[in-house]
């Protein structure tokens, strides 16, 4: 029983890393530089119409991938965040835009 025990446990281990291998060749891995803005998710909802990410842009201050820290526009409060919890922005100059139409 042992025998076949550790037979299981080495094919268990065998196929984790042929699926984490697998799912990485896929993953995304976005890395931002500093002064990038961007979005931060939010933790906690009260209910499901509320949203997801912050309202206000955060700007990147400290990049340690995959962790950064963030500072609010308006509060200036600093924040620690996963790459799971970011989300760029991607403003467009709408003077710019107005003018050409």
């Amino acid at each position: 029983m042992a025998l076949i025990h550790g037979y299981a446990r080495e094919n268990i281990i065998q196929r984790q890393q042929q699926y984490k291998a697998q799912y990485d060749k896929l993953r995304p891995d976005p890395r931002y530089a500093i002064n990038d803005r961007v979005l931060i998710r939010r933790h906690g909802l009260q209910n499901k119409l509320e949203p997801k990410f912050s309202i206000t842009p955060q700007h990147i201050i400290r990049a340690q991938h995959p962790v950064y820290v963030v500072r609010d526009e308006t509060t200036h409060a600093e924040t620690q965040v996963h790459i799971n919890d970011i989300r760029p922005i991607y403003i467009q100059n709408l003077i710019a835009h107005k003018t050409s139409l």
